[in-house]
């Protein structure tokens, strides 16, 4: 059985990350205040404790004019990590036979802290770096073969920034159909795409996804998380919801009911921030010996090879201990060798840090 795997770059990231000179390690947008694009009523608006029907009813219609799925296919949560832990123990629960879970790797890790708490063991599906960072189809066949009851990936990947085939995510729905198993997105990055915003779920297929609008939006401080999947699916993840938290909060309902209709000036920005931002972090790299990394497909994040690096941990720490400097190490993700970096900051800002981590890979990470 695989031990159980704490989730340990959250943690870092809860502990860790707070207070550096230099900030390459932030995934998310900058958090964006809800009284910048919320009304005043709402947000002072008090309920009765146990009316959520009505503000429920609203969030799912909002989502549903939002992404194009059904309103009743929609469920909310505690943020995209919530959101995920919830759909991968409702999509477990069908199965009765304690049947292993696979996932993406190089992963973030909710995936392997929900299965092994859960009892599960993992199955790795590689994302292949020479294809981009691709999910190794025969690889997530073979574990469907082995008896996997869900295929656990993120769209953006996390944390390489490559977005999800189309027509490699029907090849896995397809899988999964054949086996009589799911397929799980996180999809928290995805909106970062050009374009209309979707979900990786279509109405009909054995996909679940999940989300939020913290990274992609900065509406970090609402919890702003969602899941869409069929109805059997909604309704295992509403019994979970009333075990783990009873009956959440009705203000809190109220306020993320007015969420999704009013978000999309912060998309808009965002993503503007982050294609202006990208050629600031390609030229960099072009300039800085030992260091490469495939383009993310969109987005403010990416996987940054470090050549020479073999404990990316130890370099972190030292890296900001000695120059202020805070990235994310591969190995919370299970890619050593590397470092996550985020480039949503200020332009000054971003080429001092970069500049600063140039200098921290020269004196740190082949000592």
């Amino acid at each position: 059985m695989t031990p159980y795997r704490p989730f340990d770059y959250l943690h870092f990231a809860k502990t860790d990350m707070a207070g550096a000179k230099h900030v390459l390690c932030l995934s998310g947008v900058d958090t964006v205040p809800p009284t910048s694009f919320l009304p005043a009523d709402v947000l002072a608006a008090s309920h009765d404790a146990t009316d959520l029907a009505a503000p429920r009813r609203k969030w799912q219609e909002a989502m549903s004019a939002r992404y194009g799925v059904p309103a009743g296919e929609c469920w909310p949560a505690l943020g995209s990590s919530g959101a995920t832990h919830m759909a991968l123990m409702a999509l477990l629960s069908f199965d009765t036979d304690a049947s292993p879970v696979a996932a993406e790797e190089p992963q973030y890790r909710i995936f392997d802290t929900t299965s092994t708490l859960l009892g599960r063991d993992v199955i790795p599906v590689p994302r292949l770096a020479d294809h981009g960072y691709a999910v190794d189809l025969d690889a997530a066949d073979q574990a469907f073969r082995r008896g996997a009851s869900v295929l656990c990936v993120t769209n953006l990947h996390n944390p390489t920034g490559a977005a999800l085939r189309g027509s490699d995510l029907a090849a896995l729905d397809g899988m999964a159909a054949r086996h009589g198993a799911w397929v799980l997105v996180d999809d928290i990055f995805r909106d970062f795409l050009p374009g209309p915003v979707a979900t990786s779920r279509r109405p009909g297929s054995r996909i679940v996804a999940t989300g939020s609008f913290t990274k992609c939006y900065g509406v970090g401080p609402v919890r702003a998380g969602w899941i869409i999947a069929p109805p059997e699916v909604i309704r295992r993840v509403e019994s979970i919801e009333e075990t783990a938290c009873g009956v959440p909060s009705a203000q809190w309902m109220t306020v993320l009911a007015e969420v999704p209709s009013r978000v999309q000036p912060l998309l808009d920005r965002s993503r503007s921030t982050a294609a202006a931002r990208l050629p600031v972090v390609e030229r960099w790299i072009e300039e800085t010996r030992g260091v490469s990394w495939m383009r993310p497909a969109a987005g403010i994040t990416g996987l940054l090879r470090i050549e020479g690096l073999r404990d990316s941990i130890r370099f972190a720490r030292e890296l900001r201990a000695e120059l202020g400097v805070q990235v994310v190490p591969g190995a919370y993700f299970g890619a050593e060798g590397a470092v996550r970096i985020s480039f949503g900051t200020p332009e000054a800002d971003l080429r001092a840090a970069l500049d600063t981590l140039a200098l921290g890979i020269g004196a740190l990470a082949r000592a």
